[in-house]
């Protein structure tokens, strides 16, 4: 392989780490995001139960459920995606 080759490969190697940086970065804030939303959740189920005899629980914990089902399912896909972006096997959206 010839230097300049290599050199190309490298650039395009490091281009793809970057993005899926940049990727990473975006899924931890909106994991974080998400975070607050499932606190926020069990802060209402809480308060629902201590005040208002728990007449939302059976809602807000449907709600929290499909929150964190939906993220998984969404989480695990984007980390098999960047997973296959850094092992060459698919190229960058």
């Amino acid at each position: 392989m010839t230097t300049e080759l290599k050199v190309i490969t490298n650039v395009a190697a490091l281009r793809s780490a970057a993005h899926v940086a940049d990727d990473a970065l975006d899924f931890l804030r909106s994991g974080r995001d998400i975070i607050v939303w499932m606190t926020a959740i069990n802060n209402a189920i809480r308060l629902d139960i201590e005040h208002g005899r728990g007449v939302n629980v059976e809602a807000l914990t449907s709600l929290a459920q499909y929150l964190g089902d939906d993220w998984g399912n969404h989480l695990e896909g984007e980390i098999k995606r960047m997973q296959e972006q850094l092992d060459g096997k698919e190229s960058p959206r």
